[in-house]
């Protein structure tokens, strides 16, 4: 089922010009919008795909114009339009307002009913969340007004950005596109669909100095700390956490216990200052996070002369960006809602920033810590090459990753139609063996042909 994060509801006789512009629109900064005239077939069932759609979205948006509140005589016609409006205001919690936000969007002079004048059961259309056209059709100004109304930050809306983020992720192009190793490095090559890829390793941790040896996703779930989960490139640091995104958002609905695995890269800081990096205390990670509710465009590392190329989320007052996922952070909770999956600190940029006083590195790392130590709705799990000092250490623990095990080798050359030779070579050669427990060195030199003189990574790169 596509998961939707705007609804659309309006009335064909006078509401399809305003609908259409606002699917357009929406859809053009990323969001998943559900417009019937082409989200149906033909040959679906439309109520139970009007049903579970609207259900689903965390955000309903009603075209309010004036033929919308001419209901029909059921008994001749199903009013599919106030069906609509009924299902939304069901799932609407007045109080809180977790499950749904409901914006009524009016153009110039359409003549709405009040409290009053509407059927008890859908009397929350009449709330204060109205937005007044302009004109006839939304202007710019409105269809921005429009935009906040429905990334408003909300857990439902977090729970649909990240999710969306995981789907957009995968493909081509996306962060976690490349992870398929087999299909980056040999693409045109022909492969049975049973062939193994990098993603089917079974991915171990172990702390410290131990010699014990755990699933990853056991790891998290027998350890409630924050996490920081260190390896050297290629061992599967991005694979795992693309592990705990696929385990939340795969096939899943939203559901309002469930806990919500944020993704943020890292090397994505920019080296510039601003808002950003204000007094040097960055927000960063906080930005990040709004940027995916808000829209998706890919941030690029920019120098101060590019400024104004950095998204929106990135420049605009904390009050927009940041403190609606202070608060959402901050929320006290039985168990952390939020788990935050911050990739790749060893790729953070060391520039000095002069009017912040300090190096982007040492910024981001104190987001981190201030999100470890004031966020108790926030788990966080960081990934790094190295094991970089922390000041919150009494709250975090060190997990490393193991590589792949003996026997998940043996079966991936064994898989790939190398010979007993070469495999036998592999595990004669104990340096060897420690270089293919990396998945990517692994499906590199089983695809060679001459292996023999082979032993470091750099061989099998050369």
């Amino acid at each position: 089922m596509t998961i939707y994060d705007v609804f659309i509801s309006y009335r064909r006789s006078d509401g399809m010009a305003i609908a259409e512009a606002l699917n357009d629109y929406l859809t053009s900064k990323g969001l998943r919008v559900f417009f019937d005239k082409s989200e149906i077939k033909d040959s679906e069932d439309f109520k139970a795909r009007i049903q579970s759609s609207l259900i689903q979205a965390p955000n309903y948006l009603l075209v309010a114009t004036t033929e919308a509140f001419k209901f029909y005589d059921e008994s001749v016609k199903r009013d599919w339009v106030k069906r609509e409006m009924e299902i939304a205001c069901e799932n609407y919690d007045e109080n809180t307002g977790r499950n749904r936000v409901i914006t009524v969007v009016a153009p110039k002079g359409a003549e709405i009913p009040n409290e009053v004048g509407l059927p008890e059961n859908i009397r929350i259309l009449a709330n204060p969340n109205r937005i007044t056209l302009k004109g006839a059709i939304p202007d710019d100004d409105d269809k921005l007004r429009i935009l906040k109304a429905v990334t408003k930050v909300t857990r439902h809306n977090l729970w649909n950005a990240a999710h969306r983020w995981f789907e957009e992720s995968q493909e081509k192009g996306g962060r976690f596109a490349a992870l398929d190793i087999n299909a980056s490095l040999f693409p045109n090559a022909e492969k049975s669909e049973n062939e193994p890829t990098s993603r089917d390793f079974p991915i171990y941790v172990h702390s410290g100095d131990s010699t014990k040896k755990t699933p990853l996703m056991q790891a998290l779930a027998e350890n409630k700390d924050h996490i920081y989960l260190i390896g050297q490139g290629g061992i599967g640091k991005t694979t795992s956490l693309l592990h705990i995104m696929k385990e939340a958002y795969e096939g899943r609905s939203y559901i309002e216990n469930c806990q919500i695995p944020l993704y943020v890269s890292l090397s994505t800081a920019p080296d510039t200052a601003g808002e950003l990096y204000k007094g040097g205390r960055s927000t960063f990670i906080k930005r990040a996070v709004y940027k995916q509710v808000r829209e998706d465009r890919t941030v690029k590392r920019v120098t101060k002369i590019e400024l104004a190329q950095l998204d929106e989320a990135f420049t605009i007052d904390p009050e927009t960006a940041v403190n609606p996922i202070i608060d959402i952070f901050t929320k006290e909770s039985s168990a952390p809602e939020y788990l935050l999956l911050l990739d790749g600190l060893n790729e953070v940029s060391r520039t000095y920033i002069e009017e912040s006083n300090r190096t982007v590195i040492d910024m981001i790392k104190l987001e981190i810590n201030e999100l470890m130590e004031k966020c108790p709705n926030v788990r966080v799990i960081v990934t790094g090459r190295a094991d970089e000092a922390l000041i919150n250490d009494e709250k975090l623990t060190r997990l490393n990753l193991s590589g792949v095990e003996d026997s998940v080798i043996r079966q991936y050359l064994s898989d790939s139609k190398c010979g007993e030779d070469k495999i036998n070579h592999v595990f004669e050669n104990d340096s060897l063996l420690e270089t293919l427990r990396i998945p990517l060195f692994l499906i590199m030199y089983a695809s060679l042909n001459d292996a023999a003189e082979i032993t470091t990574q750099g061989e099998i790169l050369r």
